[in-house]
């Protein structure tokens, strides 16, 4: 299980407004509901496209850090390329840690 404790603050955050949100009793106009819209749409780009990765892989006995950069000791020390999803030819624990298959 990932360790979420640093981004707890904002976790925590969000609950908030979800549950603000499913408890309020004020209806909405439409114009009002796109506008909450919009600015989910604001943090959902902020999230997915300003914030820093870390792109590391997945924890297995082949992964290691080897010279500043993950290498895989089941293929010959070969560098790890994070920028793709490698599942063919290599170590099975390749991925890219942002990857959405969407």
């Amino acid at each position: 299980m990932p360790d979420f404790s640093r981004i707890e603050p904002f976790l925590t955050e969000m609950k908030k407004l979800d549950t603000m949100l499913v408890q309020s009793q004020l209806p909405l106009t439409m114009d009002e509901k796109q506008k909450l819209l919009e600015e989910h749409a604001k943090i959902w780009h902020t999230i997915m496209h300003t914030m820093q990765v870390q792109r590391i892989c997945a924890n297995c006995e082949h992964c290691v850090l080897w010279e500043s950069k993950y290498c895989c000791a089941a293929r010959d020390m070969a560098p790890i390329p994070f920028e793709v999803v490698n599942r063919v030819g290599g170590c099975s624990k390749w991925y890219e840690k942002d990857f959405i298959p969407f």
